[in-house]
This record gives C-alpha cells, structure tokens and sequence, in this order.
C-alpha cells in the first residue's frame, strides 16, 4: 500500500506515557488503509473512554487527517464516546478551524438523541454560533423533547436564532404542532409569525386552516406573513385554497387570491373566474389581475 498514516508526520507525535502512546497510535490508525487496523484502533479509544478526545481535537488542528476521514469516518469514532462526546465538542462548534466544527457536529448528530438532554442546557449559552449550531443539530436529531426550548428561542432577539428555531421545529414536524398552535394568539408580532410559518409546515391540513383566518388580523405585517407561509410552500395547496373562494372574508379571498398570482396552475383560472363577478372591487380586481398573471406564466 502506498498511502501512509498522516498522523505519523505530526511533530506533536511524542508521549508522556503508554497509555498516550496507545492513544495517539491509534488515533493514526483510523487513517490506515487496513480495516483490521482501524477496527482495533477503534476498539482501544473507545476502551480508554473520554481522555481520547483532546487528542482528536489535536490530530484535527495538525491536519492530521484526510477531508474524506474528517467528513466519512471521524464523526463516527468520536460518537462512539457518547453523552462524554457531546459535552466535550459542543465548544468547538464555534472553532476558526472548519474541519474541527464539522466532525464536532456531526459527532453530535451521531450521537442522536442521547445528546439532547446535554444540547438543552447548553443552548442557554451567550454564544450566538454555538447556539446556533445547538439549535440546527436539534432540528437534524428531530426529537420532541427539544421543542420547548425551540419555542422558546423563536422570541431571540437575533432574527438568525428565531429562524434556525423555526427551522429546526418544521424538521421535528408533527410533534410540535399542538405546542406552536397556541403563539398564534400571542401578543407578540414576531411569535404570531413564527408560528404563521411553522404550523403548515408540520400538518399542512390544520396547519392551513388555522393560518388563515389571520388574513382578518389588523396588523398588517401579520396579513404578509400568512401570505408569505402559503406562497413559499414547497408545494401550494391550491385544493385546500381554493375551497375558501366563497368565504365571507374579503381579507381572506384577496389574500389567497395573490397566492394564486404565482401559481402556473392553469386549471386555477377556470375556478377563481367567477369572482371576476364578485359584489366587492377589490376582490374583482384582485382575480383579473390573478388571471392575467397566471395567463401570462403559461
């Protein structure tokens, strides 16, 4: 074999002590082009337990590895030290070294949801990327048990927080819908929208219906970001929107009426042209100029 173990090259390569050497040895084994190799490397760090990781740290700084070992193998091996694991690397998710945040969070994402209870009381951190990088690792482990301090950041002042919260509780799905449902009533502007953009998301269906009423609040920056939610659907809902052409709304048929604006459904036109018709000028205007936008899309 021609490809040789990095870590050997490291002038950090020196130990104080067997049991360091059996550290280090085996950390440059993880890079060995013999699975046999690899295996007892594993085997051994994970026998010495949680006095390997500072090593790890080490080796990522002196490049030690490879981006394929960092990125296919590393968050693996570091994982197998668990909750031990979490504790230890959550620092270093705010890190100049990227190689070193990437297998720290990944580490922590392997880890899976025996990380959560650490992730929970680490998120109350200052630090505005750890936090972040906290609350997105969160969202790729989906558990439930992580949603009250999700919602609870939807009311950060930073607006990256709230949206990597938002983010993060639309991936846990389902499960959160009943706890964001009631921020729709919240006095706070900023938390009815986040709940405006969460809630369809989780459960299209009750997600939908509970939004739009919300086309009737008089805050207008409400009325846009029930707007905004339905037309940044990854799929429109045209069916469910268009079951509320006969409301007695006006807010509510203008409002879905420009959903519709960006849609090149075709088949959309044929059912909203009767409001072409409709007693109220602003829902007239509002479907012809619907129409020609959805006409001029073809």
């Amino acid at each position: 074999m021609d490809k040789k173990p990095i870590f050997v090259h490291l002038e950090s390569f020196t130990w104080n002590s067997e049991e360091e050497y059996i550290i280090k040895k085996s950390i440059r084994n993880l890079d060995s082009p013999f699975p046999d190799l690899v295996e007892d490397a594993q085997k051994r760090l994970k026998k010495l337990g949680k006095k390997c990781l500072p090593f790890f740290v080490e080796a990522i700084e002196n490049d030690a590895f490879d981006s394929d070992t960092i990125r296919d193998e590393l968050p693996e091996v570091l994982a197998l030290f668990k909750k031990d694991a979490v504790s230890f690397l959550i620092p270093y998710l705010d890190n100049p070294n990227e190689d070193l945040v990437y297998a720290a969070q990944a580490a922590i994402e392997e880890v899976g949801k025996n990380a959560v209870p650490i992730l929970c009381e680490e998120i109350e951190t200052d630090n505005l990327v750890v936090k972040g990088k906290i609350i997105e690792i969160l969202g790729f482990i989906g558990d439930k048990k992580a949603i009250p301090v999700l919602i609870k950041c939807l009311s950060h002042p930073e607006k990256s927080i709230r949206d990597e919260a938002e983010w993060s509780l639309t991936q846990i799905g389902t499960p959160c819908y009943d706890q964001v449902l009631p921020l729709l009533t919240s006095d706070s502007v900023q938390l009815i929208c986040s709940a405006i953009y969460i809630l369809p998301r989780v459960d299209r269906a009750r997600g939908v219906s509970a939004i739009i009423p919300l086309f009737n609040h008089p805050d207008y920056e409400i009325f846009n970001c029930v707007y905004r939610s339905l037309n940044r659907l990854d799929t429109k809902p045209i069916d469910e929107l268009l079951s509320y052409m006969n409301s007695e709304s006006i807010e509510e048929i203008v409002g879905i009426l420009n959903v519709f604006a960006t849609s090149k459904d075709i088949s959309v036109v044929e059912k909203i042209s009767p409001l072409k018709e409709h007693p109220d000028i602003d829902v007239r205007e509002t479907a012809e100029w619907v129409i020609d936008q959805i006409n001029g899309s073809q």
